[in-house]
């Protein structure tokens, strides 16, 4: 029973670090940045999107740790370039904003 506790511990330890990182990294994001700034705050992107003078890089994170450990789903953290700088980033909310570029 005490390895499995120890595990579970360590288990639990290594999602509150991973949370921990990626908070610190989408604090990091501003508004202007480019795209090589935004590579090297929060790595390669899952995925990108482009259509004219917009870029989306999309990624995947664990933002809470119900999404973290209890249903292990992460969320979609996006950032939208306009002209080759941050124009929004966030969440859903942050391709809402494309109605407004």
């Amino acid at each position: 029973m005490r390895p499995l506790i120890i595990l579970f511990c360590l288990l639990l330890s290594a999602c509150v670090n991973q949370l921990a990182q990626m908070s610190s990294k989408m604090i990091n994001v501003q508004m202007g940045m480019n795209e090589q700034e935004i590579v090297q705050v929060m790595g390669s992107p899952t995925s990108v999107s482009a259509a004219e003078n917009l870029k989306i890089y999309n990624y995947k994170l664990y933002t809470t740790a119900s999404s973290a450990v209890a249903d292990g789903r992460p969320e979609d953290f996006y950032i939208i370039f306009n002209d080759g700088v941050v124009s929004s980033y966030g969440g859903v909310e942050a391709l809402n904003a494309l109605r407004d570029i």
